[in-house]
Protein backbone atom coordinates (compact mmCIF):
# COMPACT_ATOMS: atom_id res chain seq x y z
CA UNK A 1 0.00 0.00 0.00
CA UNK A 2 1.74 3.13 -1.02
CA UNK A 3 1.86 6.12 1.57
CA UNK A 4 -0.45 8.84 1.29
CA UNK A 5 1.63 11.44 2.89
CA UNK A 6 4.59 12.60 1.51
CA UNK A 7 8.03 12.55 3.80
CA UNK A 8 11.20 14.92 3.78
CA UNK A 9 13.48 13.63 0.87
CA UNK A 10 16.35 13.09 4.02
CA UNK A 11 13.63 10.80 5.94
CA UNK A 12 13.45 8.21 2.45
CA UNK A 13 15.33 5.66 1.58
CA UNK A 14 15.33 3.45 -1.65
CA UNK A 15 12.74 0.73 -1.17
CA UNK A 16 13.67 -2.75 -1.18
CA UNK A 17 11.14 -2.63 -4.76
CA UNK A 18 13.05 -0.21 -6.28
CA UNK A 19 16.60 -2.08 -5.67
CA UNK A 20 15.31 -5.03 -7.00
CA UNK A 21 13.65 -3.43 -9.91
CA UNK A 22 17.21 -1.12 -10.85
CA UNK A 23 18.84 -4.78 -11.07
CA UNK A 24 16.18 -5.89 -12.91
CA UNK A 25 16.14 -3.64 -15.75
CA UNK A 26 20.17 -3.88 -15.67
CA UNK A 27 20.69 -7.57 -15.89
CA UNK A 28 23.77 -9.38 -14.23
CA UNK A 29 26.54 -9.36 -16.43
CA UNK A 30 29.24 -11.36 -14.71
CA UNK A 31 32.03 -10.15 -17.03
CA UNK A 32 32.99 -6.61 -17.61
CA UNK A 33 31.62 -5.31 -21.00
CA UNK A 34 31.61 -1.78 -23.03
CA UNK A 35 27.85 -0.18 -23.53
CA UNK A 36 27.16 1.47 -26.27
CA UNK A 37 28.63 4.82 -25.14
CA UNK A 38 31.86 2.59 -24.83
CA UNK A 39 32.00 2.39 -20.84
CA UNK A 40 32.86 -0.58 -19.17
CA UNK A 41 30.38 -2.18 -17.25
CA UNK A 42 30.28 -5.13 -15.13
CA UNK A 43 27.26 -6.79 -12.54
CA UNK A 44 23.79 -4.65 -12.12
CA UNK A 45 25.32 -2.13 -14.01
CA UNK A 46 27.85 -0.94 -12.49
CA UNK A 47 30.69 1.18 -14.04
CA UNK A 48 32.62 3.09 -11.64
CA UNK A 49 36.36 1.79 -11.56
CA UNK A 50 35.54 -1.20 -14.18
CA UNK A 51 38.05 -2.38 -16.38
CA UNK A 52 38.29 -4.85 -19.24
CA UNK A 53 38.60 -8.41 -18.06
CA UNK A 54 36.64 -7.52 -14.70
CA UNK A 55 34.64 -10.10 -13.01
CA UNK A 56 31.84 -10.09 -10.35
CA UNK A 57 30.08 -12.61 -8.55
CA UNK A 58 26.11 -12.15 -8.39
CA UNK A 59 26.34 -11.37 -4.30
CA UNK A 60 29.15 -8.99 -4.96
CA UNK A 61 27.30 -7.72 -7.89
CA UNK A 62 24.08 -7.02 -5.64
CA UNK A 63 26.15 -5.77 -2.25
CA UNK A 64 28.00 -3.00 -4.81
CA UNK A 65 24.78 -2.09 -6.49
CA UNK A 66 23.13 -1.55 -3.08
CA UNK A 67 26.36 0.81 -1.82
CA UNK A 68 26.65 2.78 -5.64
CA UNK A 69 22.46 3.45 -5.08
CA UNK A 70 22.57 4.40 -1.81
CA UNK A 71 25.03 7.21 -3.02
CA UNK A 72 22.89 8.01 -5.80
CA UNK A 73 19.98 8.42 -2.92
CA UNK A 74 22.28 10.69 -1.11
CA UNK A 75 23.33 12.84 -3.78
CA UNK A 76 19.22 13.13 -4.90
CA UNK A 77 18.78 14.00 -1.21
CA UNK A 78 21.13 16.80 -1.26
CA UNK A 79 19.81 18.20 -4.61
CA UNK A 80 16.53 18.32 -3.76
CA UNK A 81 16.68 19.77 -0.22
CA UNK A 82 14.08 19.49 1.82
CA UNK A 83 11.07 18.71 -0.64
CA UNK A 84 8.59 16.26 0.85
CA UNK A 85 7.96 13.07 -1.77
CA UNK A 86 6.03 9.94 -1.74
CA UNK A 87 8.93 6.56 -1.90
CA UNK A 88 7.43 6.30 -5.52
CA UNK A 89 8.60 9.49 -6.15
CA UNK A 90 12.11 9.27 -4.25
CA UNK A 91 12.28 5.74 -5.95
CA UNK A 92 11.60 6.91 -9.30
CA UNK A 93 14.45 9.58 -9.31
CA UNK A 94 17.10 7.28 -7.81
CA UNK A 95 16.15 5.09 -10.40
CA UNK A 96 16.65 7.20 -12.79
CA UNK A 97 19.74 9.02 -11.70
CA UNK A 98 21.40 5.77 -11.85
CA UNK A 99 20.89 5.12 -14.97
CA UNK A 100 21.69 8.88 -15.95
CA UNK A 101 23.65 10.16 -12.91
CA UNK A 102 22.70 12.40 -10.13
CA UNK A 103 24.49 15.39 -11.86
CA UNK A 104 21.89 15.09 -14.85
CA UNK A 105 19.03 14.80 -12.40
CA UNK A 106 20.54 17.67 -10.37
CA UNK A 107 21.11 19.64 -13.04
CA UNK A 108 18.19 19.18 -14.35
CA UNK A 109 14.44 20.78 -14.10
CA UNK A 110 13.32 18.35 -11.36
CA UNK A 111 14.41 19.66 -7.99
CA UNK A 112 13.40 22.98 -9.20
CA UNK A 113 9.82 21.74 -10.28
CA UNK A 114 10.07 20.04 -7.25
CA UNK A 115 10.67 22.96 -4.71
CA UNK A 116 7.99 24.43 -6.63
CA UNK A 117 5.14 21.87 -5.71
CA UNK A 118 4.76 21.13 -9.47
CA UNK A 119 5.20 17.42 -8.80
CA UNK A 120 3.37 16.14 -12.30
CA UNK A 121 5.60 18.43 -14.32
CA UNK A 122 8.72 17.04 -12.69
CA UNK A 123 7.73 13.18 -13.34
CA UNK A 124 7.25 14.30 -16.62
CA UNK A 125 10.39 15.46 -16.94
CA UNK A 126 11.52 12.29 -16.84
CA UNK A 127 10.62 11.24 -19.89
CA UNK A 128 13.18 14.02 -21.93
CA UNK A 129 15.90 11.77 -20.58
CA UNK A 130 15.44 10.30 -24.41
CA UNK A 131 19.31 10.70 -25.54
CA UNK A 132 21.66 8.11 -25.33
CA UNK A 133 25.73 8.73 -26.06
CA UNK A 134 26.44 6.34 -29.56
CA UNK A 135 30.02 6.06 -31.25
CA UNK A 136 31.04 9.61 -28.83
CA UNK A 137 27.59 11.73 -30.01
CA UNK A 138 24.28 12.06 -28.08
CA UNK A 139 21.75 10.73 -30.05
CA UNK A 140 17.62 10.47 -29.29
CA UNK A 141 16.14 7.56 -29.25
CA UNK A 142 13.08 8.24 -31.17
CA UNK A 143 14.61 7.77 -34.20
CA UNK A 144 14.91 4.34 -34.94
CA UNK A 145 18.38 3.82 -36.64
CA UNK A 146 19.79 4.56 -32.88
CA UNK A 147 18.52 1.44 -31.51
CA UNK A 148 17.57 2.83 -28.42
CA UNK A 149 13.61 2.07 -28.08
CA UNK A 150 14.42 0.05 -25.04
CA UNK A 151 15.47 3.58 -22.88
CA UNK A 152 11.93 4.77 -24.20
CA UNK A 153 10.30 1.97 -22.19
CA UNK A 154 12.27 2.33 -19.61
CA UNK A 155 11.68 6.12 -19.15
CA UNK A 156 8.02 5.34 -19.14
CA UNK A 157 8.60 2.93 -16.32
CA UNK A 158 10.02 5.38 -14.33
CA UNK A 159 7.54 7.93 -15.18
CA UNK A 160 4.82 5.61 -14.22
CA UNK A 161 6.64 4.71 -10.73
CA UNK A 162 6.80 8.61 -10.45
CA UNK A 163 3.33 9.21 -11.07
CA UNK A 164 2.47 6.10 -8.49
CA UNK A 165 1.45 3.97 -11.46
CA UNK A 166 2.24 0.31 -11.89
Amino acid sequence: MRSKTRMAVGALCLSAAALVGIANREKFMPVAYQDSGGVWTVGYGETKGVKKGDKITPERALIQLEKSVDGYATQIKSCFGDVPLYQHEFDAYVDLAYNVGAGAVCKSSIPRKLKAGQYDEACKTILSFDKITLNGKLVSCHDPKNNCKGIIKDRERVYKMCMGSK
